[in-house]
């Protein structure tokens, strides 16, 4: 079915017609639905489950559910809960083993709870999804039911199969539910599973499933997976009240999985139009102790805040791109897809190349000011030339620096104003100014395609402040240096990001005489 679904009354004689057909062949071929209807049929036989002083017995003397539903159909589970104990207690109720092949959304339950069975009755979980998954998983399905000693209350469980009207759900035709159920403990002080999922992707350098054990309402900090050729876009959470809000997840009351999501091709299709295969950065390769040689050019992957990016390093020559009448080359693929691009003249210049035609601006400074730490950011705080308070203040996007003005003025001019905007996207640039590590420093170097010794050039990254704020500096000899931020030698070269979109669209090999 590739055309979408208009109207209910067309969804829904389509959705039927489906049915039938696959019925057709679940006969013939043996689909999923017919292989799980003849699962656990044990399961069929047991009518009463128990837990403490807690029994939960089901009216049609089955604790399993397993049927295709209808489309508009909804479906009632009855049960009881006993207290057979003295004193009151509790008890929750959850999915076994449930394996759920309708799209998300499609199938929502609500649990209604009676002191009687036939009036009385209370919906106590209000309209809720019921968890998709196509392996079997359990979770919670009601937490925390509570029932006084010497009591029986009632139970209605209705699976409603809802009509979406603006989803197309024919791919709900050959789906089926089937679950246990399941009593335990109250959730207090009770443990559950988590397993965090990475879907093909490395966290701190692992690809392999994590299964832990978590108390109900403790936290933990959940990192960003990387997947090579994918954007990580955030996690599938399956089970009932846990939470993950800016990386911490509390655990709810239910066994959960965290299923990493990505957005699959960008990065990889815009290698593949580069035509390069990249190399895998570990500790030994490449070493980065040492500077470039010739040996070493080529394209390195590695994690970024989007995921794998791919980066260019040595003497390359086969990252040129002309852009807005200009002449760029090629720093990374991000990614996210995009690709980041270093202003390098008005005309193609080869490796090495001494001239200022390879810069938009010489002799600049990166900031008039010096005498603060604040002044090593590309944006700062407080604004104006009194003295930040602290740290926190100092790093605060208050104010612009005096490059970052300069930059600005330049991008308007010959990117936003010439109407090649639309073709830049919107990606994290590094401007960290948190305590540094080490890193090559001071070790000359030519032997690359950045390497320029008609002048020094600012970067982004501060350097440190000892009663001046300092900048990384890219030298005339090639090396990783630093500068004043007020000195007035500096030379500028923008980097920007072309969106995967746009530069799919480019021709060219990446050389000097023909650039993408």
């Amino acid at each position: 079915m590739e055309e979408k679904i208009k109207s209910s009354k067309t969804k829904k004689t389509l959705i039927i017609s489906l049915c039938v057909i696959t019925l057709v062949f679940v006969c013939i071929l043996g689909t999923y639905a017919y292989l799980l209807t003849n699962i656990n049929n044990d399961d069929k036989q047991q009518a009463e489950l128990n837990t403490g002083t807690m029994h939960l017995r089901f009216a049609d003397g089955d604790s399993t559910i397993n049927k295709q539903i209808m489309l508009g159909e909804t479906i009632t589970k009855e049960f009881t809960l006993e207290n057979k104990g003295t004193l009151d207690a509790g008890a929750s109720i959850e999915w076994l083993d449930i394996v759920n092949g309708y799209m998300e959304g499609s199938l929502t339950y609500t649990l209604e709870q009676s002191e009687t069975k036939d009036s009385g009755y209370t919906e106590i979980i209000e309209k809720t999804n019921v968890p998709v998954t196509k392996t079997a998983f359990t979770t919670t399905l009601a937490p925390d039911l509570e029932v006084p000693a010497g009591k029986t209350y009632y139970y209605n469980l209705k699976i409603t199969f809802n009509d979406l009207p603006t989803i197309d759900q024919s791919a709900d035709a050959n789906a089926a539910l089937y679950t246990k159920f399941g009593v335990s403990e109250t959730s207090e002080n009770r443990s559950y599973s988590l397993t965090i999922d990475l879907n093909g992707g490395k966290l701190n350098g692992v690809s392999t499933v994590e299964d832990v054990s978590i108390k109900n309402g403790v936290t933990r900090e959940i990192g960003t997976p990387r997947k090579a050729g994918s954007k990580f876009v955030g996690w599938k959470i399956i089970g009932m009240g846990s939470t993950l809000t800016d990386g911490i997840l509390i655990m709810g009351k239910a066994n959960t999985k965290l299923i990493a999501e990505y957005e699959e091709g960008s990065a990889s299709e815009i290698l593949s139009k580069l035509g390069v295969e990249p190399i895998e950065v570990t500790d030994t390769v490449p070493d980065f102790s040492a500077a470039t040689t010739a040996n070493d050019a080529g394209v390195y992957s590695m994690e970024d805040d989007y995921g794998i990016s791919y980066f260019y390093r040595g003497a390359v020559t086969n990252n040129y791109v002309k852009f807005a009448g200009l002449y760029w080359r090629i720093i990374r693929v991000n990614g996210d897809g995009s690709v980041r691009i270093r202003y390098d003249g008005t005309s193609a210049h080869a490796n090495g190349t001494n001239t200022t035609n390879r810069f938009t601006h010489t002799g600049q400074t990166y900031n008039a000011n010096h005498n603060d730490a604040k002044y090593v950011g590309w944006m700062y705080g407080p604004a104006g030339t009194g003295a930040s308070t602290s740290k926190a203040q100092a790093q605060t996007n208050t104010a612009n620096s005096d490059i970052k003005t300069l930059v600005d003025g330049w991008y308007k001019t010959n990117i936003v104003d010439a109407g090649y905007s639309e073709s830049v996207e919107d990606t994290i640039f590094c401007n960290d100014r948190s305590t540094p590590g080490s890193g090559k420093y001071g070790t000359a170097n030519s032997t690359y395609y950045l390497y320029n010794p008609a002048a020094w050039s600012w970067s982004l990254s501060p350097c440190n402040y000892n009663s001046r704020a300092n900048e990384f500096i890219l030298n005339t000899s090639g090396d990783l240096n630093y500068a004043n931020v007020h000195s007035p030698d500096g030379a500028v070269a923008p980097v920007i990001n072309l969106s995967s979109e746009y530069f799919k669209t480019l021709k060219g090999t990446g050389s000097m005489s023909d650039p993408f």
